[in-house]
């Protein structure tokens, strides 16, 4: 199962905020089996998330289950998963283009 979860960016601060993220959303992409880690682990070795070019780095691969994966952005988009099998599965790469959900989109 894939899927996100978000949050509103309320009121960025601190030292690194980018002040620019009011109203954005801040999104966390995971990639589970059943919510078991160690059956995840078993199958998945790993996920290559492929982001929309305006992000400076646009393909992040994780390695370690669930897979988590948090950005910001303003509206929803569409990014690419791959997910890569152990090689003891002998099952090819899977593709798929999922679009993070942003609950409060269209709302200030």
């Amino acid at each position: 199962m894939t899927g996100n979860v978000y949050e509103p960016v309320r009121d960025p601060r601190g030292k690194y905020a980018n002040r620019n993220l009011k109203g954005a959303h801040r999104w966390t992409m995971f990639l589970t089996l059943n919510n078991d880690s160690a059956l995840t682990q078993k199958y998945i070795a790993s996920v290559v998330y492929h982001l929309h070019p305006v992000y400076v780095t646009c393909r992040i691969e994780v390695r370690d289950p669930p897979f988590l994966l948090s950005r910001s952005a303003y509206v929803p988009f569409i990014v690419g998963v791959e997910v890569f099998f152990q090689e003891w599965t002998r099952m090819p790469t899977i593709r798929l283009d999922y679009i993070p959900v942003l609950e409060t989109f269209g709302q200030i």
